[in-house]
């Protein structure tokens, strides 16, 4: 009989250890099962974010794709700038190389002016012609060979210049003039520069369209088309002052 309790004891030990080493077995398989739903769950996660990669990635080519469409139609509207400012470069070139002749031809063509006009008007011998100098000084050549800046000359003689010189300019730019406009031209002029001037005014009709002069004198009367006259009436009714 006692043998057989020592074998049952025994048994018994080693059924306690085998529940023992099953427990920790158990506990292991619970810390296992544990990491693997963790890792089963980082997995998940790092699943998401290589989506969200992968989907950032998409975005990005196409977003690169876009940028490099826009650099290369960029590169060939620069390239197309480019090749307009060449041309450019080569029209101000080309303008900058002609300006010393288109001036020499524009004041050949006011100086030419100048002179058939200053002829026409001018009844002093003193005075030979009237020319403008490759620096636009108005200068005065006179029948001794002396020249003078129109600063030299009296009043009257520079309004004679400045009217000859307002024509000329006008001609030599516009060839046929529109409309010509001209206060007192014949202001401090002698009888026989105003007789001159007011005949050289009836004949301008053949290269200006339309001429309006303002004048405090009677000069134009015989030779104006219409004539508006501009009276100053004081309180009696009196003309004290009138311009045409």
């Amino acid at each position: 009989m006692r043998p057989r309790v020592s074998e049952l004891e025994d048994e018994a030990k080693r059924l306690s250890g085998e529940l023992t080493r099953l427990s920790n077995i158990e506990e292991l398989v619970s810390k296992v099962d544990d990491e693997v739903k963790g890792l089963r769950a980082r997995l998940e996660q790092g699943r998401g974010s290589l989506s969200q990669l992968i989907s950032s990635i998409g975005e990005m080519e196409n977003e690169a794709r876009r940028i490099g469409e826009l650099i290369s139609k960029r590169s060939e509207r620069l390239r197309f700038i480019r090749g307009k400012l060449q041309e450019v470069a080569k029209l101000t070139s080309a303008i900058e190389g002609a300006k010393p002749a288109l001036r020499r031809a524009l004041l050949n063509a006011i100086n030419e002016e100048l002179r058939d006009t200053f002829k026409v008007l001018r009844h002093k011998e003193s005075l030979a012609e009237i020319y403008v100098t490759e620096d636009y000084e108005v200068m005065v050549k006179r029948s001794d060979g002396r020249e003078l800046p129109v600063s030299m000359l009296s009043m009257g003689e520079k309004n004679l210049v400045a009217l000859v010189l307002r024509f000329a300019l006008s001609k030599a730019l516009l060839g046929d003039i529109p409309i010509m406009l001209l206060d007192e031209p014949t202001e401090h002029l002698d009888s026989e520069h105003r007789r001159r001037v007011s005949n050289w005014l009836r004949d301008l009709s053949e290269v200006v369209d339309t001429l309006i002069v303002t004048s405090h004198v009677d000069a134009f009367e015989n030779t104006a088309d219409n004539v508006i006259r501009v009276e100053v009436v004081n309180p009696r009714g009196e003309s004290v002052a009138y311009n045409a």
